[in-house]
Protein backbone atom coordinates (compact mmCIF):
# COMPACT_ATOMS: atom_id res chain seq x y z
CA UNK A 1 0.00 0.00 0.00
CA UNK A 2 2.73 2.41 1.20
CA UNK A 3 4.85 1.32 -2.35
CA UNK A 4 1.99 1.99 -4.61
CA UNK A 5 1.13 5.42 -2.89
CA UNK A 6 4.72 6.47 -3.18
CA UNK A 7 4.62 5.11 -6.87
CA UNK A 8 1.94 7.59 -7.40
CA UNK A 9 3.65 10.66 -5.50
CA UNK A 10 6.35 10.20 -7.76
CA UNK A 11 4.68 9.89 -11.16
CA UNK A 12 2.19 13.25 -10.28
CA UNK A 13 5.78 15.40 -9.11
CA UNK A 14 7.15 13.90 -12.28
CA UNK A 15 4.27 15.27 -14.77
CA UNK A 16 4.35 18.28 -12.59
CA UNK A 17 8.11 18.96 -13.30
CA UNK A 18 8.00 17.99 -16.84
CA UNK A 19 5.36 20.31 -17.35
CA UNK A 20 6.97 23.08 -15.75
CA UNK A 21 10.34 22.61 -18.15
CA UNK A 22 8.07 22.18 -21.13
CA UNK A 23 6.13 25.72 -19.79
CA UNK A 24 9.18 26.79 -19.55
CA UNK A 25 10.72 25.82 -23.04
CA UNK A 26 7.33 26.82 -24.51
CA UNK A 27 7.76 30.43 -23.02
CA UNK A 28 11.49 30.93 -23.55
CA UNK A 29 10.63 30.15 -27.32
CA UNK A 30 7.94 32.16 -27.58
CA UNK A 31 9.40 34.82 -25.91
CA UNK A 32 12.83 34.09 -28.43
CA UNK A 33 10.36 34.03 -31.16
CA UNK A 34 9.04 37.44 -30.17
CA UNK A 35 12.04 38.93 -29.29
CA UNK A 36 13.76 38.09 -32.67
CA UNK A 37 10.92 38.62 -34.85
CA UNK A 38 9.27 42.25 -33.24
CA UNK A 39 11.88 43.25 -31.16
CA UNK A 40 15.41 42.46 -32.80
CA UNK A 41 14.93 44.48 -35.67
CA UNK A 42 13.64 47.45 -34.06
CA UNK A 43 16.82 47.11 -31.60
CA UNK A 44 18.83 47.03 -35.41
CA UNK A 45 17.19 49.27 -36.82
CA UNK A 46 18.44 51.93 -33.70
CA UNK A 47 21.47 50.45 -33.44
CA UNK A 48 22.60 50.52 -37.24
CA UNK A 49 20.97 54.25 -37.63
CA UNK A 50 22.79 55.39 -34.50
CA UNK A 51 26.04 53.64 -35.66
CA UNK A 52 26.12 55.35 -39.02
CA UNK A 53 25.19 58.91 -37.71
CA UNK A 54 28.20 58.30 -35.10
CA UNK A 55 30.40 57.16 -38.00
CA UNK A 56 29.96 59.98 -40.51
CA UNK A 57 27.11 62.74 -39.47
CA UNK A 58 24.89 60.77 -42.13
CA UNK A 59 21.59 59.74 -41.54
CA UNK A 60 20.22 55.93 -42.48
CA UNK A 61 15.87 55.56 -42.45
CA UNK A 62 14.89 51.79 -42.93
CA UNK A 63 11.24 51.79 -43.29
CA UNK A 64 10.91 48.14 -42.67
CA UNK A 65 13.61 45.44 -41.02
CA UNK A 66 12.74 41.48 -40.69
CA UNK A 67 14.82 39.01 -39.00
CA UNK A 68 14.58 35.81 -38.41
CA UNK A 69 15.43 34.52 -35.00
CA UNK A 70 16.05 30.87 -35.90
CA UNK A 71 18.05 31.18 -39.39
CA UNK A 72 19.49 34.59 -38.93
CA UNK A 73 18.31 36.40 -42.06
CA UNK A 74 17.83 39.66 -42.62
CA UNK A 75 16.18 41.73 -44.65
CA UNK A 76 15.43 45.37 -45.15
CA UNK A 77 13.03 47.41 -46.98
CA UNK A 78 13.36 50.84 -48.44
CA UNK A 79 16.85 51.69 -46.60
CA UNK A 80 17.83 55.32 -47.75
CA UNK A 81 20.84 56.81 -46.42
CA UNK A 82 21.19 60.63 -46.25
CA UNK A 83 25.20 62.41 -46.04
CA UNK A 84 26.18 65.34 -43.29
CA UNK A 85 24.14 67.90 -45.89
CA UNK A 86 20.88 66.02 -45.64
CA UNK A 87 20.62 65.01 -49.03
CA UNK A 88 20.32 61.51 -50.43
CA UNK A 89 23.28 59.27 -50.43
CA UNK A 90 21.84 55.98 -51.50
CA UNK A 91 18.44 54.20 -51.33
CA UNK A 92 17.76 50.50 -51.20
CA UNK A 93 14.45 48.54 -51.87
CA UNK A 94 15.23 45.61 -50.43
CA UNK A 95 17.76 43.94 -49.06
CA UNK A 96 18.72 40.48 -47.58
CA UNK A 97 21.78 38.80 -45.37
CA UNK A 98 22.58 36.57 -43.07
CA UNK A 99 24.00 38.07 -39.81
CA UNK A 100 26.90 36.85 -37.77
CA UNK A 101 26.13 36.70 -34.40
CA UNK A 102 29.38 37.16 -33.24
CA UNK A 103 29.42 40.57 -34.49
CA UNK A 104 26.94 41.86 -32.29
CA UNK A 105 29.91 41.99 -29.69
CA UNK A 106 31.18 44.67 -32.27
CA UNK A 107 30.68 48.04 -33.18
CA UNK A 108 28.81 47.08 -36.63
CA UNK A 109 27.33 44.15 -37.50
CA UNK A 110 29.02 41.50 -40.01
CA UNK A 111 26.41 39.84 -42.68
CA UNK A 112 28.01 36.74 -44.32
CA UNK A 113 27.40 33.62 -46.73
CA UNK A 114 25.15 35.53 -49.07
CA UNK A 115 24.18 38.97 -49.61
CA UNK A 116 21.49 40.55 -52.03
CA UNK A 117 20.48 43.81 -52.78
CA UNK A 118 17.67 44.67 -55.40
CA UNK A 119 16.36 48.18 -56.75
CA UNK A 120 20.11 50.26 -55.35
CA UNK A 121 19.98 53.45 -55.95
CA UNK A 122 22.72 56.47 -55.18
CA UNK A 123 21.62 60.58 -55.20
CA UNK A 124 20.51 61.32 -59.11
CA UNK A 125 23.04 63.14 -61.13
CA UNK A 126 22.23 66.85 -61.30
CA UNK A 127 25.03 69.74 -62.47
CA UNK A 128 27.56 66.51 -63.09
CA UNK A 129 27.04 64.54 -59.57
CA UNK A 130 27.91 61.06 -59.21
CA UNK A 131 24.98 58.49 -59.63
CA UNK A 132 24.80 54.76 -59.53
CA UNK A 133 22.03 52.38 -59.34
CA UNK A 134 21.71 48.46 -59.81
CA UNK A 135 18.34 46.54 -60.65
CA UNK A 136 20.13 43.60 -58.66
CA UNK A 137 23.84 43.19 -56.06
CA UNK A 138 23.92 39.34 -55.45
CA UNK A 139 27.81 39.12 -52.85
CA UNK A 140 28.29 35.08 -52.62
CA UNK A 141 30.28 33.68 -49.93
CA UNK A 142 30.77 36.89 -48.69
CA UNK A 143 31.81 38.41 -45.47
CA UNK A 144 30.11 42.04 -45.63
CA UNK A 145 30.87 44.68 -42.96
CA UNK A 146 31.35 48.78 -42.96
CA UNK A 147 34.18 48.82 -44.86
CA UNK A 148 35.41 45.60 -45.84
CA UNK A 149 33.75 42.96 -48.23
CA UNK A 150 35.29 40.00 -49.04
CA UNK A 151 33.92 37.07 -51.07
CA UNK A 152 33.53 34.50 -53.95
CA UNK A 153 31.27 35.93 -56.37
CA UNK A 154 30.06 39.35 -56.82
CA UNK A 155 27.37 39.57 -59.43
CA UNK A 156 25.87 43.19 -60.48
CA UNK A 157 22.54 43.38 -62.57
CA UNK A 158 21.28 46.32 -64.95
CA UNK A 159 23.80 49.00 -63.22
CA UNK A 160 23.48 52.10 -64.40
CA UNK A 161 26.48 55.17 -63.77
CA UNK A 162 27.19 58.58 -64.06
CA UNK A 163 30.15 59.78 -63.66
CA UNK A 164 32.18 63.17 -64.54
CA UNK A 165 35.49 64.78 -63.67
CA UNK A 166 35.76 68.58 -63.00
CA UNK A 167 37.98 71.06 -64.24
CA UNK A 168 40.91 70.47 -61.84
CA UNK A 169 40.57 66.90 -63.58
CA UNK A 170 39.53 65.41 -59.52
CA UNK A 171 36.13 62.76 -60.46
CA UNK A 172 33.08 63.73 -58.66
CA UNK A 173 32.75 60.61 -56.44
CA UNK A 174 30.47 61.58 -53.31
CA UNK A 175 31.84 61.75 -50.07
CA UNK A 176 30.71 58.08 -49.13
CA UNK A 177 31.94 56.57 -51.97
CA UNK A 178 35.62 57.90 -51.07
CA UNK A 179 35.51 56.93 -47.98
CA UNK A 180 34.39 53.14 -49.09
CA UNK A 181 37.37 53.35 -51.53
CA UNK A 182 39.99 54.90 -48.91
CA UNK A 183 39.20 52.02 -46.66
CA UNK A 184 39.51 49.61 -49.13
CA UNK A 185 42.49 50.48 -50.62
CA UNK A 186 44.16 48.11 -48.45
CA UNK A 187 42.69 44.99 -50.56
CA UNK A 188 39.69 44.87 -48.10
CA UNK A 189 36.89 44.83 -50.66
CA UNK A 190 38.13 41.31 -52.66
CA UNK A 191 36.06 39.04 -55.11
CA UNK A 192 37.16 35.98 -56.18
CA UNK A 193 35.27 36.54 -59.49
CA UNK A 194 32.76 39.75 -60.35
CA UNK A 195 30.26 40.59 -62.85
CA UNK A 196 28.51 43.44 -64.18
CA UNK A 197 25.57 42.42 -67.08
CA UNK A 198 23.98 45.11 -69.08
CA UNK A 199 25.01 48.20 -67.45
CA UNK A 200 24.70 51.97 -68.96
CA UNK A 201 27.62 54.32 -67.89
CA UNK A 202 27.82 57.80 -68.90
CA UNK A 203 30.64 60.19 -68.68
CA UNK A 204 31.46 64.27 -68.65
CA UNK A 205 34.58 65.24 -68.69
CA UNK A 206 35.12 68.77 -67.73
CA UNK A 207 38.72 68.72 -67.45
CA UNK A 208 39.00 69.38 -71.29
CA UNK A 209 37.77 72.05 -73.51
CA UNK A 210 35.72 71.13 -75.06
CA UNK A 211 33.89 69.44 -72.60
CA UNK A 212 33.70 65.98 -73.65
CA UNK A 213 30.31 63.05 -73.17
CA UNK A 214 30.61 59.53 -73.52
CA UNK A 215 28.07 57.10 -72.92
CA UNK A 216 27.62 53.15 -73.19
CA UNK A 217 25.23 50.76 -73.18
CA UNK A 218 25.42 47.34 -72.91
CA UNK A 219 28.61 47.32 -70.56
CA UNK A 220 29.81 44.15 -69.29
CA UNK A 221 32.96 43.21 -66.71
CA UNK A 222 34.50 40.32 -65.68
CA UNK A 223 36.83 40.44 -62.83
CA UNK A 224 38.45 36.88 -62.12
CA UNK A 225 41.21 36.96 -59.33
CA UNK A 226 43.71 34.53 -57.98
CA UNK A 227 46.06 34.24 -54.96
CA UNK A 228 49.59 36.20 -55.19
CA UNK A 229 50.66 32.52 -55.36
CA UNK A 230 48.68 31.07 -58.31
CA UNK A 231 50.10 30.39 -61.40
CA UNK A 232 46.84 31.59 -62.70
CA UNK A 233 47.11 35.28 -64.31
CA UNK A 234 44.28 37.66 -62.77
CA UNK A 235 42.29 39.12 -65.22
CA UNK A 236 39.87 41.62 -65.64
CA UNK A 237 37.53 41.74 -68.82
CA UNK A 238 35.51 45.23 -69.57
CA UNK A 239 33.02 45.12 -73.09
CA UNK A 240 30.34 47.65 -74.19
CA UNK A 241 29.23 49.82 -76.99
CA UNK A 242 29.34 53.55 -77.14
CA UNK A 243 26.21 55.26 -78.18
CA UNK A 244 26.05 58.02 -80.09
CA UNK A 245 27.47 60.18 -80.73
CA UNK A 246 30.47 58.01 -80.58
CA UNK A 247 29.04 54.92 -81.75
CA UNK A 248 31.00 51.55 -81.63
CA UNK A 249 32.56 48.99 -79.45
CA UNK A 250 34.95 49.07 -76.96
CA UNK A 251 36.92 46.22 -75.16
CA UNK A 252 39.59 46.11 -72.38
CA UNK A 253 41.79 43.51 -71.00
CA UNK A 254 43.52 44.00 -67.87
CA UNK A 255 46.20 41.20 -66.87
CA UNK A 256 48.27 40.80 -63.53
CA UNK A 257 50.91 37.74 -64.57
CA UNK A 258 52.63 35.30 -61.84
CA UNK A 259 55.68 37.13 -60.82
CA UNK A 260 56.51 40.61 -59.02
CA UNK A 261 55.40 42.97 -61.48
CA UNK A 262 54.11 41.25 -64.63
CA UNK A 263 50.98 43.26 -65.67
CA UNK A 264 49.36 44.07 -69.43
CA UNK A 265 46.86 45.48 -70.40
CA UNK A 266 45.02 45.91 -73.98
CA UNK A 267 42.17 47.96 -75.21
CA UNK A 268 40.46 47.46 -78.60
CA UNK A 269 38.17 49.72 -80.14
CA UNK A 270 35.55 49.44 -83.23
CA UNK A 271 33.89 51.81 -85.60
CA UNK A 272 34.36 54.77 -83.03
CA UNK A 273 33.00 58.20 -84.28
CA UNK A 274 36.62 60.49 -84.15
CA UNK A 275 35.05 64.21 -83.39
CA UNK A 276 34.34 63.11 -79.87
CA UNK A 277 37.45 62.43 -79.18
CA UNK A 278 38.77 65.79 -80.62
CA UNK A 279 39.34 67.43 -76.96
CA UNK A 280 41.32 64.51 -76.26
CA UNK A 281 43.82 64.79 -79.67
CA UNK A 282 43.96 68.37 -80.05
CA UNK A 283 47.73 67.38 -78.42
CA UNK A 284 48.48 65.06 -81.36
CA UNK A 285 46.63 66.60 -84.55
CA UNK A 286 46.12 70.35 -83.26
CA UNK A 287 42.72 70.97 -83.79
CA UNK A 288 39.68 69.42 -83.68
CA UNK A 289 38.21 66.68 -85.58
CA UNK A 290 36.27 67.20 -87.77
CA UNK A 291 34.99 63.42 -89.02
CA UNK A 292 36.72 59.73 -89.40
CA UNK A 293 35.92 56.60 -87.77
CA UNK A 294 38.71 54.57 -85.61
CA UNK A 295 39.89 51.10 -85.20
CA UNK A 296 42.06 50.58 -82.75
CA UNK A 297 44.12 47.72 -80.99
CA UNK A 298 46.89 48.52 -78.17
CA UNK A 299 48.67 46.48 -76.18
CA UNK A 300 51.06 46.77 -73.31
CA UNK A 301 52.76 44.67 -71.04
CA UNK A 302 55.46 45.52 -68.23
CA UNK A 303 57.42 42.79 -66.48
CA UNK A 304 60.82 42.61 -64.57
CA UNK A 305 61.52 46.53 -65.37
CA UNK A 306 60.88 46.41 -69.31
CA UNK A 307 57.66 47.87 -70.79
CA UNK A 308 56.24 46.52 -74.84
CA UNK A 309 53.57 48.59 -76.04
CA UNK A 310 52.28 47.47 -79.48
CA UNK A 311 49.94 49.73 -81.83
CA UNK A 312 47.51 49.42 -84.50
CA UNK A 313 45.38 52.42 -85.49
CA UNK A 314 42.80 52.28 -88.32
CA UNK A 315 41.46 55.95 -88.91
CA UNK A 316 38.75 55.65 -92.00
CA UNK A 317 37.45 59.19 -93.79
CA UNK A 318 39.39 61.29 -91.56
CA UNK A 319 38.89 65.13 -91.76
CA UNK A 320 40.28 67.81 -89.52
CA UNK A 321 38.88 71.37 -88.83
CA UNK A 322 40.14 74.58 -90.64
CA UNK A 323 43.26 76.17 -89.19
CA UNK A 324 42.39 79.58 -87.72
CA UNK A 325 44.38 81.51 -89.54
CA UNK A 326 44.36 84.02 -86.95
CA UNK A 327 46.14 81.96 -84.25
CA UNK A 328 49.32 80.16 -84.32
CA UNK A 329 49.51 76.88 -85.92
CA UNK A 330 52.27 74.24 -84.47
CA UNK A 331 54.89 73.85 -86.65
CA UNK A 332 54.51 69.94 -87.04
CA UNK A 333 52.72 69.17 -90.39
CA UNK A 334 50.21 66.76 -89.42
CA UNK A 335 48.54 66.79 -92.37
CA UNK A 336 51.24 65.80 -94.07
CA UNK A 337 51.67 63.01 -92.15
CA UNK A 338 47.70 61.97 -92.83
CA UNK A 339 48.50 62.32 -97.03
CA UNK A 340 50.85 60.25 -96.61
CA UNK A 341 49.10 57.67 -94.64
CA UNK A 342 46.19 57.78 -95.92
CA UNK A 343 45.14 55.49 -98.99
CA UNK A 344 42.49 55.59 -102.16
CA UNK A 345 40.28 53.84 -99.60
CA UNK A 346 40.49 56.99 -97.22
CA UNK A 347 42.23 54.84 -94.76
CA UNK A 348 44.91 55.54 -92.67
CA UNK A 349 47.15 52.82 -90.85
CA UNK A 350 49.29 53.21 -88.21
CA UNK A 351 51.44 50.03 -86.68
CA UNK A 352 54.06 50.51 -84.27
CA UNK A 353 56.04 49.11 -81.23
CA UNK A 354 57.82 49.71 -78.94
CA UNK A 355 59.80 48.78 -75.90
CA UNK A 356 61.41 50.74 -72.62
CA UNK A 357 62.75 50.73 -69.13
CA UNK A 358 60.02 50.47 -67.05
CA UNK A 359 59.70 51.71 -63.23
CA UNK A 360 56.92 51.96 -60.75
CA UNK A 361 53.97 50.25 -60.82
CA UNK A 362 51.26 52.46 -62.86
CA UNK A 363 50.61 52.18 -66.52
CA UNK A 364 50.10 55.50 -68.14
CA UNK A 365 47.91 53.62 -70.61
CA UNK A 366 46.60 57.01 -72.27
CA UNK A 367 49.85 58.86 -71.93
CA UNK A 368 51.28 56.27 -73.66
CA UNK A 369 49.10 55.90 -76.52
CA UNK A 370 48.94 59.47 -77.07
CA UNK A 371 53.20 59.61 -77.39
CA UNK A 372 53.19 56.70 -79.59
CA UNK A 373 50.59 58.36 -81.55
CA UNK A 374 52.46 61.82 -81.57
CA UNK A 375 56.40 59.96 -82.75
CA UNK A 376 54.36 58.54 -85.63
CA UNK A 377 53.09 61.37 -86.84
CA UNK A 378 56.21 63.29 -86.35
CA UNK A 379 58.48 60.62 -87.79
CA UNK A 380 56.14 60.37 -90.62
CA UNK A 381 56.10 64.48 -91.36
CA UNK A 382 59.98 64.88 -90.81
CA UNK A 383 60.88 61.37 -92.72
CA UNK A 384 58.52 61.76 -95.78
CA UNK A 385 60.85 60.05 -98.45
CA UNK A 386 61.21 57.10 -96.04
CA UNK A 387 57.28 56.62 -96.30
CA UNK A 388 57.44 57.48 -100.71
CA UNK A 389 60.08 54.54 -100.91
CA UNK A 390 57.75 52.13 -99.31
CA UNK A 391 55.02 52.96 -101.29
CA UNK A 392 56.88 54.02 -104.97
CA UNK A 393 59.40 50.83 -104.31
CA UNK A 394 62.61 53.55 -105.03
CA UNK A 395 65.37 54.40 -102.62
CA UNK A 396 64.34 56.79 -100.50
CA UNK A 397 67.15 59.43 -101.65
CA UNK A 398 66.48 58.55 -105.44
CA UNK A 399 63.02 60.43 -104.79
CA UNK A 400 64.25 63.83 -103.08
CA UNK A 401 65.42 65.32 -106.26
CA UNK A 402 65.77 65.47 -110.06
CA UNK A 403 69.16 65.17 -111.27
CA UNK A 404 69.87 67.43 -114.58
CA UNK A 405 72.80 68.15 -117.04
CA UNK A 406 74.40 71.30 -116.80
CA UNK A 407 72.42 73.66 -119.07
CA UNK A 408 69.88 71.45 -119.67
CA UNK A 409 66.34 71.02 -118.58
CA UNK A 410 65.99 67.57 -120.62
CA UNK A 411 64.96 64.59 -118.79
CA UNK A 412 67.21 61.59 -118.79
CA UNK A 413 66.30 57.68 -118.34
CA UNK A 414 67.12 58.19 -114.21
CA UNK A 415 64.79 61.13 -113.89
CA UNK A 416 62.40 59.79 -115.82
CA UNK A 417 62.09 56.38 -113.53
CA UNK A 418 62.33 58.86 -110.41
CA UNK A 419 59.02 60.49 -111.76
CA UNK A 420 57.30 57.04 -112.94
CA UNK A 421 57.96 56.08 -109.12
CA UNK A 422 56.17 59.51 -107.66
CA UNK A 423 53.45 58.88 -110.29
CA UNK A 424 52.47 55.79 -108.42
CA UNK A 425 52.79 57.33 -105.28
CA UNK A 426 50.33 59.93 -106.13
CA UNK A 427 47.83 57.51 -107.10
CA UNK A 428 48.16 55.29 -104.00
CA UNK A 429 47.83 58.67 -102.22
CA UNK A 430 44.74 60.90 -103.09
CA UNK A 431 45.49 63.59 -100.50
CA UNK A 432 49.73 63.54 -101.62
CA UNK A 433 50.74 66.54 -103.72
CA UNK A 434 54.27 67.84 -104.96
CA UNK A 435 55.90 71.06 -104.89
CA UNK A 436 59.71 71.48 -106.88
CA UNK A 437 61.95 74.08 -105.79
CA UNK A 438 63.40 75.45 -109.53
CA UNK A 439 67.60 75.20 -109.23
CA UNK A 440 70.50 75.94 -110.85
CA UNK A 441 74.50 76.46 -110.44
CA UNK A 442 76.00 79.55 -111.60
CA UNK A 443 78.95 78.54 -112.79
CA UNK A 444 78.10 75.00 -114.50
CA UNK A 445 74.64 76.26 -115.85
CA UNK A 446 76.22 79.70 -116.86
CA UNK A 447 78.98 77.72 -118.90
CA UNK A 448 77.05 75.12 -120.71
CA UNK A 449 74.59 78.57 -121.82
CA UNK A 450 77.52 80.58 -122.58
CA UNK A 451 78.53 77.35 -124.78
CA UNK A 452 74.85 76.84 -126.25
CA UNK A 453 74.60 80.77 -127.13
CA UNK A 454 78.35 81.16 -128.60
CA UNK A 455 77.81 77.65 -130.45
CA UNK A 456 74.02 79.12 -131.66
CA UNK A 457 75.34 82.39 -132.94
CA UNK A 458 77.95 80.80 -134.82
CA UNK A 459 75.77 77.66 -136.82
CA UNK A 460 73.45 80.78 -137.54
CA UNK A 461 75.81 82.92 -138.92
CA UNK A 462 77.73 80.36 -141.27
CA UNK A 463 74.41 78.59 -142.74
CA UNK A 464 72.71 79.24 -145.49
CA UNK A 465 69.57 76.81 -143.62
CA UNK A 466 67.10 78.19 -142.52
CA UNK A 467 67.27 78.86 -138.28
CA UNK A 468 65.19 75.97 -137.29
CA UNK A 469 67.31 73.67 -139.21
CA UNK A 470 70.94 75.02 -138.55
CA UNK A 471 70.79 75.51 -135.48
CA UNK A 472 70.77 71.48 -134.70
CA UNK A 473 73.59 70.90 -137.30
CA UNK A 474 77.47 70.24 -136.27
CA UNK A 475 79.71 72.78 -135.51
CA UNK A 476 82.90 72.02 -137.79
CA UNK A 477 85.80 73.90 -137.17
CA UNK A 478 87.43 72.75 -140.38
CA UNK A 479 84.58 74.33 -142.46
CA UNK A 480 85.86 77.58 -144.23
CA UNK A 481 82.16 79.45 -143.24
CA UNK A 482 82.73 78.17 -139.65
CA UNK A 483 86.46 80.12 -139.76
CA UNK A 484 85.17 83.02 -141.14
CA UNK A 485 82.88 83.80 -138.45
CA UNK A 486 84.71 82.90 -135.78
CA UNK A 487 87.42 85.27 -137.06
CA UNK A 488 85.17 88.02 -136.84
CA UNK A 489 83.69 87.18 -133.62
CA UNK A 490 87.01 87.20 -132.46
CA UNK A 491 87.57 90.93 -133.74
CA UNK A 492 84.44 92.30 -132.25
CA UNK A 493 84.73 90.48 -128.97
CA UNK A 494 87.51 89.38 -127.45
CA UNK A 495 90.09 91.40 -126.46
CA UNK A 496 93.31 91.91 -128.09
CA UNK A 497 95.20 90.61 -125.68
CA UNK A 498 93.52 87.07 -125.84
CA UNK A 499 93.65 86.96 -129.88
CA UNK A 500 96.97 87.54 -129.23
CA UNK A 501 97.39 84.73 -126.83
CA UNK A 502 95.65 82.19 -128.74
CA UNK A 503 98.17 83.00 -132.16
CA UNK A 504 101.33 82.68 -129.91
CA UNK A 505 100.41 79.50 -128.82
CA UNK A 506 98.70 78.05 -131.74
CA UNK A 507 100.13 79.37 -135.01
CA UNK A 508 98.85 77.17 -137.02
CA UNK A 509 95.26 79.02 -137.90
CA UNK A 510 93.85 75.11 -138.51
CA UNK A 511 91.12 72.70 -136.27
CA UNK A 512 93.23 73.43 -133.05
CA UNK A 513 93.30 77.29 -133.62
CA UNK A 514 89.06 77.99 -134.34
CA UNK A 515 88.51 75.92 -131.27
CA UNK A 516 90.71 77.30 -129.17
CA UNK A 517 89.08 80.93 -130.52
CA UNK A 518 85.37 78.69 -129.79
CA UNK A 519 86.46 78.08 -125.97
CA UNK A 520 87.15 81.73 -125.67
CA UNK A 521 84.53 83.32 -127.09
CA UNK A 522 82.33 81.20 -124.43
CA UNK A 523 84.56 82.39 -121.54
CA UNK A 524 83.91 85.62 -122.56
CA UNK A 525 80.07 85.16 -123.18
CA UNK A 526 78.05 86.48 -120.72
CA UNK A 527 74.84 85.06 -119.54
CA UNK A 528 71.82 87.13 -118.10
CA UNK A 529 70.70 85.63 -114.81
CA UNK A 530 67.01 85.77 -115.98
CA UNK A 531 68.57 83.05 -118.62
CA UNK A 532 69.74 80.68 -115.31
CA UNK A 533 66.18 81.47 -114.15
CA UNK A 534 64.28 80.69 -117.05
CA UNK A 535 66.29 77.33 -117.06
CA UNK A 536 65.53 76.61 -113.81
CA UNK A 537 62.18 76.74 -114.18
CA UNK A 538 62.26 75.20 -117.19
CA UNK A 539 63.47 72.16 -115.42
CA UNK A 540 60.29 72.23 -113.40
CA UNK A 541 58.23 72.49 -116.14
CA UNK A 542 59.79 69.61 -117.75
CA UNK A 543 58.85 67.42 -114.76
CA UNK A 544 55.84 68.41 -114.10
CA UNK A 545 54.97 67.76 -117.90
CA UNK A 546 56.33 64.33 -117.22
CA UNK A 547 53.77 63.68 -114.42
CA UNK A 548 51.05 64.94 -116.19
CA UNK A 549 52.08 62.87 -118.98
CA UNK A 550 51.68 60.06 -116.29
CA UNK A 551 48.32 61.05 -115.22
CA UNK A 552 48.96 62.50 -112.68
CA UNK A 553 46.23 66.17 -111.91
CA UNK A 554 48.47 68.90 -112.73
CA UNK A 555 46.46 70.74 -109.56
CA UNK A 556 48.67 68.44 -107.77
CA UNK A 557 51.56 69.35 -108.73
CA UNK A 558 53.54 73.13 -107.87
CA UNK A 559 56.43 75.03 -108.38
CA UNK A 560 57.63 77.13 -105.79
CA UNK A 561 58.28 80.40 -106.10
CA UNK A 562 61.61 80.80 -105.12
CA UNK A 563 65.11 79.53 -106.75
CA UNK A 564 67.82 77.11 -105.24
CA UNK A 565 71.10 78.96 -106.36
CA UNK A 566 73.86 76.53 -105.73
CA UNK A 567 76.91 75.68 -106.27
CA UNK A 568 78.01 71.78 -107.45
CA UNK A 569 80.40 69.14 -108.76
CA UNK A 570 79.76 70.78 -112.10
CA UNK A 571 78.06 67.63 -113.26
CA UNK A 572 74.60 67.52 -112.80
CA UNK A 573 72.25 70.31 -110.61
CA UNK A 574 69.40 68.32 -108.94
CA UNK A 575 65.64 69.96 -108.60
CA UNK A 576 64.48 69.22 -104.82
CA UNK A 577 61.03 67.67 -104.66
CA UNK A 578 58.98 68.60 -101.30
CA UNK A 579 55.68 66.63 -100.56
CA UNK A 580 52.58 68.38 -99.35
CA UNK A 581 49.17 67.88 -98.56
CA UNK A 582 46.50 68.37 -101.67
CA UNK A 583 44.45 70.98 -99.27
CA UNK A 584 47.08 73.79 -98.46
CA UNK A 585 45.08 75.99 -96.82
CA UNK A 586 44.51 73.38 -94.14
CA UNK A 587 48.20 72.49 -93.87
CA UNK A 588 51.09 73.52 -92.04
CA UNK A 589 52.42 76.22 -93.87
CA UNK A 590 55.10 76.09 -96.47
CA UNK A 591 57.19 78.05 -98.93
CA UNK A 592 54.72 79.51 -101.15
CA UNK A 593 54.05 77.76 -104.38
CA UNK A 594 52.22 78.12 -107.45
CA UNK A 595 50.42 75.82 -109.98
CA UNK A 596 52.77 75.33 -113.46
CA UNK A 597 51.00 78.40 -115.53
CA UNK A 598 52.78 81.40 -114.51
CA UNK A 599 56.74 81.00 -115.55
Amino acid sequence: MILVLQQSWWSTELRRKLWTILAVLVAGVALYTLAGFLLAPQFGKRWIETAITADNGGRLEAEHIAFNPYTFEVSFNNLTLYDRENKLAFSIRQAAATLDLQSLRERYPIFDGAVELTGFASSPAAAGEFSFSAQRIVADGATIHAGAATGERLHVDEPEMRLGRNSAGELNLPVWLRQLLDETASGQLEFNVVEVNNGRLAYVDNAVSPAARFAADTVNVRLEAHDSGSEVPTTATVSGRLTSPAGGAVNLEWRRMPGADKAGLSISADNVALPALSPYASNIVDRPLAGGRLDLDFDMDRGEGRTTVDLLLTVAALELAAVDRNQTVAARPVDLATALLEDRGGTIRIARSREKTSTGAGFGAGRELSSMLNMALDDTARNPFDVLSTIAGEPADALRRLEFLPGSAELDAPSKTTLGALARALELRPRLALVMRPAYDPVADGNALARQQVRLHVTLAASARPPALAADAPLDFNDAKVQAVLDEFASTRLPASSRSDIAGRIPDRGEAYYRAVFEALVANQHVENAALQRLARYRVQSAIGELVGLGVDAGRLMRNDSIDVREGDGRSIGVAIEPVPVDRDAAVSHNSGSALPGF
